[in-house]
């Protein structure tokens, strides 16, 4: 079904300057468990392109090589290897060491010859880790994992996947979305407009986390050890909220304190009550309790604690640490969002993707929730993650079952 090509090793065109050999880890990085996080970005074939000629394809592939070459020069920690030496600090050495890159071919039918006959069906999700580099895992050496990874799998028709997956350390999703604007702009050859849109300047100068949260070598915290959480078998669904549903989830959550609540915070709330509610069930315990965590851009916000609160205030749990330790069943749900990155606005030349989504993670994350913007309106894609008597439960509430609709197709 799928032919690999190739799979070579990309370093960047200018080597790093000696000055910049080495970039600290933050506390926020060290804390954040090993975890490959993989993304997937579907693009239609250029408007010219016939797509079934192999010259045009190996054009693609060597467009996306020097170009990722070249933006690798300016996101220099992403070409090197963690180092974790004695009286030292966490680290990356950036010694160029470079990131794997593979490009294959869709070499049979995957439903359907081409990518916009694959985004009408129901796209199975265990089929898109085939998109990715390597698996969406835990990692073991860190020493000698590459910080990210991608795959380029171009469709019969034109059409082209690139697979991502990043290493969980210095690299978010926020990052991703910049490094990948101006991959694309390179390749378009359109650098300096890109630059400007991230920042400017070298990826380091725009990573605050080492200077607003500087580690210690004496004072260096373990990763988390339990980041999977319950174990057990999970399921993980692919949910769509379109338009309709994320005006009526806006309208319930707003409040005097919220009159305009974004999708992140309505889509967050209404997810948080129901993976709440379904926890309780299946312990048979109504006295539930739930410590929630939310990632992703706040940037623009007026105020990141005000912001917080908000969020918070939707529904308004009250708890105390005692209560939470010995009287009631603990509710993790850690949801993560990717709204307001713009990754919609990645265009290597051939047009803005047709579809950003995920994959599978090969060790599933119980309770966790990873919001993107669906590629049609204003609507969200949700992977979500549940110990399975959980998930059937929720899979049941006729409510959720109202705004959350299971793996439809994409388009």
């Amino acid at each position: 079904m799928f032919r690999v090509s190739s799979t070579e090793t990309i370093k960047p065109s200018s080597p790093t300057p000696a000055q910049l050999a080495t970039f600290k880890l933050s506390l926020m990085d060290n804390l954040v468990p090993p975890l490959y996080v993989p993304f997937i970005f579907f693009f239609y074939p250029a408007p010219a392109s016939t797509g079934s000629k192999p010259g045009e394809r190996e054009t693609i592939f060597d467009t996306l090589r020097s170009s990722l070459a070249q933006t690798l020069t300016r996101f220099y920690p992403l070409a090197g290897r963690y180092v974790n030496e004695a009286g030292s600090v966490p680290a990356v050495h950036c010694n160029d060491e470079g990131v794997p890159f593979t490009s294959a071919t869709v070499d049979g039918d995957i439903n359907g010859s081409s990518l916009a006959e694959f985004l009408r069906r129901r796209v199975e999700i265990d089929s898109l880790t085939q998109f990715l580099p390597f698996p969406a895992d835990f990692v073991s050496d860190l020493e000698s994992a590459p910080q990210i990874g991608f795959r380029a799998t171009a469709f019969p028709c034109g059409g082209l996947a690139i697979g991502v997956c990043f290493l969980h350390k210095i690299i978010d999703a926020a990052t991703l979305a910049d490094f990948m604007k101006l991959w694309s702009a390179v390749a378009r050859s359109e650098e300096k407009t890109a630059s400007a849109a991230v920042g400017g300047g070298a990826y380091a100068h725009n990573l605050a986390g080492t200077s607003l949260l500087p580690l210690r070598h004496d004072d260096v915290p373990a990763a988390a050890e339990d980041f999977a959480g319950k174990k057990g078998k999970m399921l993980t669904r692919r949910l769509a909220f379109n338009e309709e549903a994320i005006h009526a989830l806006k309208a319930k959550a707003k409040s005097d304190r919220i009159p305009n609540p974004s999708r992140t915070e309505a889509v967050g709330g209404f997810l948080w009550k129901h993976v709440m509610s379904a926890a309780a069930r299946s312990a048979a315990s109504p006295d539930a309790r739930s410590v929630v965590s939310i990632a992703g851009k706040l940037q623009g916000k007026d105020g990141r604690q005000e912001y917080m609160r908000n969020l918070e205030g939707l529904w308004k749990p009250e708890i105390t640490i005692g209560a939470v330790k010995n009287e009631c069943i603990i509710v993790p749900l850690t949801i993560s969002s990717t709204i307001g990155m713009r990754l919609y606005d990645v265009d290597f030349g051939w047009g803005k993707p047709a579809w950003v989504t995920m994959a599978r993670f090969r060790d599933p994350i119980s309770n966790a929730a990873m919001l993107l913007q669906s590629p049609v309106g204003y609507g969200v894609e949700v992977w979500l993650t549940l110990p399975e008597k959980e998930m059937d439960i929720l899979e049941q509430e006729a409510e959720f079952l109202t705004y959350a609709k299971n793996n439809i197709s994409v388009l």
